[in-house]
Parts: structure tokens; C-alpha cells; sequence
């Protein structure tokens, strides 16, 4: 499938081959080093559009985290939600809990796949605080959507995520 303008896209999940510079020390031997001094890494990646554009969609990944969740470091777990595919949500792992002083990671996503037997990995975690456009033209598999009686909480749980701009001392103000 290719993104298309023509359909509805909010709330669709998809599975994409991504390329990013692969920031670690070890490449392959036949590694090819882009401009930045980076070798290009690819991998399948999942993705939930969260807002449609003219010619893009705006999407959030859906991440294990190298099967490690959120007790991987650097990882905000209040940025987060656990995304599934089953009727009810798997339980966090060891350590993703929230303790004193954090704020929890956010209510769970449903997921309606496609096919019965496409299921997303039960420590897939749904980053609301990192987002990608992806262009229409990119050519990607159409994994599932998000399940109908959860899309409210999906937009709710992004906007609690991401607070408005609002311009500070008139910034961004447009003079007549």
C-alpha cells in the first residue's frame, strides 16, 4: 500500500522499512558510511498516524525498546503507553511501573489487525513524545488500525503528551 490522501488515515497502524544513521560503533563490512560519518541502519518499523496532511501524515512509533520496554535508560514512561492487539492489555514488565516522584505511563491502545494472525509484540510501547512525518508516496504495509472504542483515548493521551504552543511575551504575534 501506498499512503494515499484519499483515504482515512487517523488512527491507521502500518509497518514501514525505515532507514536512520545507525549511531553505533559497530558496522559491518559492508557498511556503507553516509555524509554525517554514520553507516544507514534499517529495520521494520511500526508506526500509528495520529494527524493527517496534504501531502504526509504525522505518526508515532511503536517501539520494544531492544525487548526492554521502559526500563530501557532515557525512556520517559509518562511519554508512553502499552499498544496490543489482544482483547486485554499485557501487563507492564518489571520495572515499567511507575515509582515515587515519576508520573505512569498512559492508558493502553487497542489494536484491530488486519489478520488474525498479525499481532504486535506484547512489549510494544506507543512513544507519544516522538513524531515522524512520513509522505504520502512511501510505500508501506497496512498493519491494522486502532481499535474504534479507543480512539479517544489515543488522541487524549497525545495531547496530554504534547501541550499546546502558546507565545510568551508576544512572540509570534503578526503585526497588522
Amino acid at each position: 500500500m501506498v499512503i494515499s490522501a484519499s483515504i482515512d488515515l487517523a488512527v491507521k497502524v502500518f509497518k514501514v522499512l525505515w532507514s536512520e544513521p545507525d549511531t553505533s560503533k559497530e558496522s559491518g563490512p559492508a557498511s556503507t558510511v553516509t555524509g554525517t560519518g554514520h553507516t544507514p541502519y534499517q529495520k521494520i518499523r511500526y508506526f500509528t498516524v495520529i494527524r493527517e496532511g496534504y501531502r504526509s501524515c504525522q505518526c508515532l512509533p511503536i517501539q520494544t525498546y531492544e525487548r526492554r520496554g521502559l526500563t530501557k535508560w532515557g525512556t520517559r514512561k509518562s511519554d508512553h503507553a502499552i499498544i496490543h492487539t489482544g482483547e486485554v492489555p499485557p501487563s507492564p514488565l518489571p520495572g515499567e511501573n511507575a515509582v515515587r516522584g515519576e508520573e505512569p505511563m498512559r492508558k493502553p491502545i487497542r489494536v484491530t489487525a488486519r489478520t488474525r494472525s498479525d499481532k504486535l509484540d506484547k512489549i510494544s510501547r506507543i512513544n507519544y513524545n516522538k513524531i515522524f512525518t512520513v509522505e504520502h508516496n512511501v510505500k508501506v504495509f497496512e498493519f491494522g488500525e486502532v481499535h474504534h472504542s479507543y480512539h479517544s483515548r489515543l488522541f487524549a493521551n497525545f495531547n496530554a503528551v504534547n501541550q499546546p504552543i502558546i507565545p510568551i511575551g508576544g512572540a509570534g504575534q503578526v503585526p497588522d
